[in-house]
Formats: structure tokens, C-alpha cells, sequence
């Protein structure tokens, strides 16, 4: 089996695809500084000047609708309120008062989560941002003015930068996925006498494919550590103890380091998910177009089917998505039931493999 592992790197270490994952995440990496760099993400001046600027949007509302059917007292007041909070954070960045700025979001926070109540917030919804998002960022100033913890603006920063990677992997990492493993082991298996020639079992061919495909996965993630400690020379590493909120049924902070290391584990969990999956898919259809078709199908299912997004908690392809989990987007889906979900789905994918598909194959070898 050492044997076939080491033939099997020899073999993937060469190969296109791997070659051009390992480009494409030097890519990202560029492209991201780029985006940081250009459009300042991070500047909490920008931000409370976007918060400000969505407000004042809001309350021009109250002056182009002529048919509104709700209390417009309360709601116009508590908007107005919300944006004397909004200058306050303002003018608490541009005296450096940091206390004020925190205390000032915390009352910001608090006043649209009042407004989210009175009847008619639909009208300015779209203007303000959504209830997770809202205790997402009370969660955080809470925690930000309890450690008296010095304001993170620079995204270019070690941590600050590898968090804003894998958020934005999050959202393509299962469909990177499913195209970069959509051939593990069709060739092999089209033309099974290519297997004649190793002096182990189909099983453990399998098993072999599986195990460096997902090795080569976890190296790309090291690749992305790696190559990003340039920065750390440029802009330095900033706190890795600096609080980020996340969900986990409630909203907490955890430390910048732990929720990177959240994301990285969680997506090699996935990663395997989908490599076992692959297989079985690749060893009934032998066709890669079909496969991805598949699994896309698979995954979009929730979407099509709101029932299965609502309801089938148990259904693994809820979970593949890391970053609106741990943003609390979808409030019935939490991260450790992703994990025990995701978990048990790789055991009884692994249980197929095993006990069904090569067991098949070794009788017809």
C-alpha cells in the first residue's frame, strides 16, 4: 500500500490539474491584495460612511411614498436616531476616542434590532443589514470593548488576509471541488486493464487515489499559508487573538486564528466528502460530465427544494457552504452539526466503497 501511495504521488505531483490548482491559488492570492489594496476593505471610515450613506437612504423613503400603512413615528425616529449614532462613530474614529466608537455601535446595533420590530421595516429593509448580520456585529462590539482591543483596519495583515481568503473560497470551494476530483478514477476503471499491473487490490487502489487526491488538497491549503507569510514582511501579522463573530447556535467571537483554523479544517472535511463521492459517481457512471452534473444537481437541490433547506437538517449538501454557516446566514444550520452531518456522510460513503463497489470489481478482476 506505501508502495502505490508513493507511485500515486509521483504520478498526481506531475499532473495538470494540480499543476494549474497551484497557479490558480497564486492567482487569487495576487488578484486579492489587488482588491484589498484598490478598494480599502477594512477602513472603518469608509464603512460608517456606507452605514450612514444606507441610512439616509432609508429615511428618503418617508418622502417618496405616499401610501405607507405603518407607523411611520416610530420607524422614521428610530432611523433618525440610527444615523446620529452613525455620525457619532464618525466623528469617535476622527478623534481617536475609541470607547465612544464602540459604545456608539452597540447603541446602533441595538436601534435597528428594535427596528427590525415596528411594523413596516420591510419598506427599508434592503437598506440596512439583515438580523444576523446585525448581532454578528453586536457580538463583536461587545467583545471589541470588553478586551479594549485596538481596531484591525488593515486587511493585509497575516490573519486579517488568510480569513478573507477562505471566506472567499467558501463560496466556489465546493464546486472547485467537484471539477478538480470529477476524474479520480475513470481512466483507471474505463480501462480496467490498466490495473492489471499493480499487485494490489482494487480496494486499495481506490484508497490510494483517495488519500493523495486529498493530500494534494491539504498542500494547496498550505500553499495559500505559505505563500501569503510574504505579507507578514510588507504589512505584518497583526493580533491573532483579535475576535471575529461567528454562529454556533448563538453569536460569540472567537480568536482570528481559530476561526481560520475552523475554515481549513472544515474545508478539507468537505474536500473528502467530495472525493468519495466523486468515486462512487465516477465507478457507476465512468463519464466525469455526468459526475459533476451530479453533484451540482446534488447541491443545488436546496435551493430548488426549500423543504430540504428548511427541514432535512441531516442532508449533507446544506452544509457545504462554510462561510454562511459560521456567519449565521441560515440560522437553522450550525457548524458542528455540518461536521457530524459531513462526518457520518464520508463514513457510509467510505462503507460503500468498501463493502459494495470494490468488492464488485475484485470479482470481475
Amino acid at each position: 500500500m506505501l508502495n502505490m501511495l508513493r507511485t500515486q504521488f509521483m504520478l498526481e505531483r506531475t499532473s495538470t490539474r494540480n499543476i494549474f490548482a497551484a497557479v490558480a491559488v497564486l492567482v487569487v492570492l495576487c488578484g486579492s491584495v489587488i482588491y484589498i489594496h484598490t478598494l480599502h476593505i477594512g477602513d472603518k471610515e469608509r464603512e460608517t460612511a456606507v452605514e450612514r450613506q444606507s441610512i439616509t437612504v432609508a429615511l428618503s423613503k418617508f418622502q417618496i411614498a405616499d401610501d405607507l400603512t405603518f407607523d411611520e413615528d416610530d420607524l422614521y425616529t428610530n432611523l433618525v436616531l440610527q444615523k446620529q449614532e452613525a455620525a457619532r462613530q464618525a466623528m469617535a474614529l476622527r478623534m481617536n476616542r475609541i470607547e465612544v466608537y464602540w459604545d456608539s455601535s452597540i447603541k446602533l446595533t441595538q436601534l435597528r434590532e428594535k427596528a427590525q420590530q415596528i411594523e413596516g421595516y420591510e419598506v427599508v429593509q434592503n437598506n440596512l443589514p439583515t438580523s444576523a448580520q446585525n448581532k454578528r456585529q453586536l457580538a463583536f462590539s461587545e467583545s471589541m470593548q470588553k478586551q479594549h482591543i485596538a481596531i484591525e483596519e488593515n486587511h493585509l495583515t497575516y490573519y486579517p488576509f488568510i480569513l478573507f481568503i477562505m471566506s472567499l473560497l467558501s463560496g466556489i470551494w465546493f464546486i472547485v471541488l467537484v471539477i478538480y476530483s470529477s476524474t479520480t478514477v475513470i481512466d483507471d476503471f474505463t480501462h480496467a486493464t490498466l490495473l492489471r499491473g499493480y499487485p494490489v487490490t482494487v480496494g486499495q487502489y481506490i484508497w490510494s487515489k483517495a488519500i493523495i487526491s486529498w493530500g494534494f488538497i491539504g498542500l494547496l491549503m498550505i500553499q495559500i499559508l505559505v505563500v501569503s507569510m510574504g505579507l507578514m514582511l510588507w504589512q505584518g501579522t497583526s493580533n491573532a487573538q483579535y475576535p471575529v463573530a461567528i454562529y454556533t447556535g448563538e453569536f460569540v467571537t472567537w480568536p482570528i486564528y481559530q476561526v481560520i483554523l475552523l475554515y481549513m479544517g472544515y474545508f478539507m472535511l468537505i474536500a473528502l466528502f467530495v472525493i468519495l463521492t466523486t468515486i462512487i459517481l465516477n465507478l457507476l457512471y465512468k463519464n466525469h460530465y455526468i459526475t459533476i452534473f451530479t453533484q451540482m444537481l446534488l447541491w443545488l437541490l436546496p435551493m430548488l427544494v426549500p423543504y430540504v433547506r428548511n427541514h432535512a437538517v441531516w442532508y449533507p449538501f446544506n452544509y457545504v457552504d462554510v462561510a454562511s454557516l459560521v456567519t449565521g446566514e441560515k440560522p437553522t444550520l450550525i457548524v458542528m452539526n455540518g461536521v457530524i452531518t459531513i462526518s457520518i456522510s464520508i463514513l457510509l460513503l467510505a462503507l460503500a466503497i468498501r463493502f459494495l463497489f470494490t468488492s464488485i470489481w475484485d470479482q470481475k478482476g
